[in-house]
């Protein structure tokens, strides 16, 4: 009776199944247990029904709201999420059809059920495999894009003339197929060479990337981290960060004919000592305005305190 009584839903059915199922396998038990068994067979059918159902509407849309609620993983694309989603669905068919058989195999349509659930599970593979091979025709043609190759092989960043911003030539599309392919690869997805191989020429900067832009992101949002009142306590630190921007290259290590205009094609990807040093000097500037930038804050916020604090002194009172 536990089993029909607390299986409220197929997982916990499942549980059930699962913790007695040496029992539930012996005949007297299992005629004892018919009718549990019959409503266990329906849920199961139910699920399978589900299953199906799930599996229509996945898509690779990295927006997908219902995506998201079953696989909430973050820092997935779409396609991950839907490959994902696809075993998910897979693995939930296969438990069925191991508590199936031989559990509740003498029940009738049992057989029909265990015949929908395999040829589910095919559907499922056919699914995740036009899916993979989906992402594979789409990252092909990407990769064959030359604007896209130059960002791994010209300069690294530059001002944006119109609106001043600072702009990292490692677009966020490569940095998410770089985690796609990790991603896939760790799954077990075969991933053919011409997708591999610029993925791998890639993979060598994308540390360097990721650091590089969130200095971009502090950079271009300096104008709301920093108190209009306290710019000028921190407009060295701010000009120092700059300089570094403009001048990429310290003097002492430019070569001939480089000019020393300041541009910031002097560093290039694949210059990577350069860039190791580039870097160096660019967190360090970034780093000492963000903590001169903490420390006025934290005192800005301490004297905020105090005058709130002196507000609510009665001076007449005091002077009683």
């Amino acid at each position: 009776k536990d089993l029909s009584t607390s299986a409220s839903s197929v997982q916990a059915a499942q549980m059930k199944v699962i913790k007695y199922r040496e029992l539930i396998a012996r005949p007297g038990v299992a005629r004892g247990l018919q009718s549990e068994r019959e409503v266990l067979l329906n849920q199961f059918r139910q699920e399978v029904e589900d299953i199906k159902k799930d599996a229509v509407g996945i898509t690779a849309d990295a927006d997908d709201d219902t995506l998201r609620l079953a696989v909430p993983t973050s820092n997935m694309s779409g396609v991950v999420r839907a490959l994902v989603h696809i075993r998910q669905l897979s693995a939930r068919l296969k438990n069925v059809l191991s508590l199936c058989d031989p559990l509740l195999v003498d029940l009738h349509g049992t057989q029909q059920l265990l015949a929908d659930v395999a040829a589910t599970v095919h559907d499922l593979k056919q699914q995740e495999k036009d899916t993979f091979q989906d992402w594979v025709r789409s990252t092909e043609e990407e990769m064959q894009d030359e604007d896209i190759m130059l960002e791994t092989t010209g300069r690294i960043m530059h001002f944006n003339q119109s609106d001043g911003r600072l702009i990292v030539h490692f677009s966020d599309n490569l940095m998410m197929r770089l985690r796609e392919v990790r991603q896939l690869r760790g799954m077990g997805m075969v991933i053919p060479n011409s997708i591999l191989k610029p993925c791998n020429a890639a993979r060598v900067f994308y540390k360097h990337a990721v650091i590089l832009k969130q200095v971009a992101h502090f950079y271009n949002s300096i104008d709301h981290q920093i108190l209009d009142s306290q710019y000028l306590m921190l407009e060295a630190y701010a000009r120092e960060l700059e300089g570094v921007i403009k001048q990429p290259v310290q003097q002492s290590s430019n070569k001939a004919g480089s000019g020393g205009n300041g541009d910031s094609e002097m560093v290039q990807w694949k210059n990577m000592e350069q860039l190791d040093e580039f870097i160096v000097r660019l967190q360090q500037a970034a780093n000492k305005l963000t903590t001169e930038n903490r420390k006025l804050r934290q005192k800005h916020d301490m004297f905020e305190s105090k005058v709130l604090e002196m507000m609510d002194v009665d001076l007449l009172k005091q002077r009683v």
